[in-house]
């Protein structure tokens, strides 16, 4: 299986298990009023997979063009650079507004 393929099974499931767990903790939890810290972590979460998968895609684009594996490697590290700093930084601004109040 080539590395790209391999990658994108992995952000498919991982779309999956976001989904799903989404699912088993508002069945767990119950209905709440507005959007909740669970609720923020999982569109977070969400939001994170799916640059994965736009960016999986875009890399495998570029990829196919001569000189291409080196451009879509470096975009892909940029974008997980930022993806993830921004990913956490959103985390922890929800989790700190969660805990003042």
């Amino acid at each position: 299986m080539e590395p790209i393929r391999r990658f994108e099974f992995v952000l498919g499931a991982a779309l999956f298990t976001v989904v799903v767990n989404l699912r088993a903790v508002k069945r767990s939890l119950g209905p709440g009023v507005g959007m909740t810290l669970v609720d923020q972590i999982h569109l977070y979460t969400l939001v994170y997979v799916l640059v994965g998968v736009a960016t999986t895609t875009y890399g495998w684009r570029v990829s196919i063009h001569p000189q291409g594996e080196l451009r879509a490697r470096r975009f892909n590290r940029r974008v997980a650079l930022v993806a993830s700093l921004a990913y956490a930084a959103a985390l922890a601004a929800a989790i700190a507004s969660a805990l003042s109040g």
